[in-house]
């Protein structure tokens, strides 16, 4: 029997049977439905969190320290050999000193990091108001984070901006003539609540020469030279950190939690493949004297089975597509719901559901599967029918 004809005898048992077709495939849909919106929700949280964390530059900079040794100091040495490395595009220094900021009648001690703006680009900070400086020789360098500006008497930080401030950096706690002093205007507010924090070019301070730097961004040119470039560093004696790390065992823990979220799906697609394997079986049944005529009259064993093979993994498909098309559906309306709730309240839009097309093809291929194993053993119970008891079958 051609396959042609098989699937015809199927599409006739399907009109025969519309409810019991209609409810099979409309079970496995429901499984297949619930797996793609909880899976969806997964992937979708993991983008999100992701990228609020990292952005491309991000996932190639480098951060490098000495670490928790005092043998390795990154000093003017160390920076010729990172910048001799060839994966490297770029660098960025930066200097840790306690420092002081005054504004009229108001003071507060802060922590200080003068930057080169290589440094600035890399660090990617999150601001509040404003934006970084673009040249360091430019008056208006100064960045200050929140808790600063509210110690400095501005009760809504973004009045910092512009505001001319007097900043000092003690390099030495010994020695207070070696401090460093520039007036700088405000030019950005960090999103810092909590810690007095600044930023100020290297370009307005004079620096020991013997002052070790507190870290190093570096930027490889792409991440294929990503992983030589950190033996490297490594190799120098300093300690490397990347947001990729960051994001790896995040990947990891959100992989985790879409396999829990698919075996709550799973639960309710299991239970509609019992009802798909019921209704397999009653259609074996009711079909026992068919099954019969049709091997009088030439159909093989094979063709019976082909024949049950075709109607389960139909029925798989049906509710494979008819699930990932709702379950599509759903996701969509919730999103459009959310950011809509989000645009009201004078939020940022998120997006919390996301179903990638490598998972829509892996959820029809899974209801492929479905569909053929639960139509494997009333297949072959079928072909294994003698065509005279299947006549005198009543």
């Amino acid at each position: 029997m051609k396959l042609i004809g098989a699937i015809e005898i199927v599409g006739s048992t399907f009109v025969h049977s519309k409810m019991r077709t209609f409810l099979t495939i409309f079970a496995v849909s429901i499984g297949m439905g619930a797996i793609t919106v909880l899976v969806s929700l997964g992937f979708g949280l993991q983008k999100l969190t992701i990228d609020q964390i990292a952005n491309s530059q991000a996932l190639l900079t480098f951060s490098l320290t000495s670490g928790n040794t005092d043998i390795i100091k990154i000093d003017n040495k160390i920076i010729d050999q990172i910048k001799s490395v060839p994966e490297i595009e770029k660098v960025g220094e930066n200097y840790a000193f306690s420092g002081r900021l005054i504004y009229q009648d108001s003071q507060t001690d802060t922590t200080m990091y003068l930057v080169d703006q290589n440094f600035l680009s890399l660090e990617d900070l999150s601001l509040s108001y404003g934006e970084t400086y673009k040249d360091e020789d430019d008056d208006s360098t100064l960045i200050i984070s929140e808790a600063a500006a509210k110690s400095l008497g501005f009760d809504n930080p973004k009045d910092a901006l512009g505001k001319s401030i007097k900043a000092t950096a003690y390099f030495s706690a010994d020695d207070l003539n070696k401090a460093g002093e520039a007036e700088l205007k405000v030019v950005a507010v960090t999103k810092e609540p909590d810690n007095s924090i600044s930023y100020a070019p290297i370009g307005k301070f004079t620096i020991p020469q013997d002052s070790p730097l507190s870290s190093v961004k570096a930027k490889v040119k792409n991440a294929a030279v990503a992983s030589s470039a950190r033996s490297k560093f490594e190799n120098m004696g300093l300690s490397v950190y990347s947001v990729s790390e960051t994001i790896n065992r995040m990947n990891q823990i959100f992989r985790i939690v879409q396999y829990v979220l698919a075996a709550f799906g799973l639960i309710a697609l299991g239970v509609a493949s019992i009802g798909m394997f019921n209704t397999l079986t009653i259609s074996l049944l009711e079909r026992t004297r068919e099954i019969g005529i049709m091997r009088v009259l030439g159909a093989t064993a094979a063709d019976i089975k082909k024949i049950f093979l075709i109607e389960a993994v139909l029925m798989g498909f049906g509710g494979g597509a008819f699930g990932l098309a709702s379950g599509w559906l759903l996701c969509f309306i919730l999103n459009a719901t959310i950011a809509s709730l989000a645009n009201n309240l004078g939020g940022q839009p998120t997006y919390p559901f996301l179903t990638p097309w490598y998972f829509a093809v892996g959820v029809m291929a899974v209801s492929l599967v479905i569909g053929f194993l639960t139509g494997l053993y009333p297949a072959r119970r079928a072909a294994k029918l003698n065509p005279l008891d299947a006549l005198r079958y009543e």
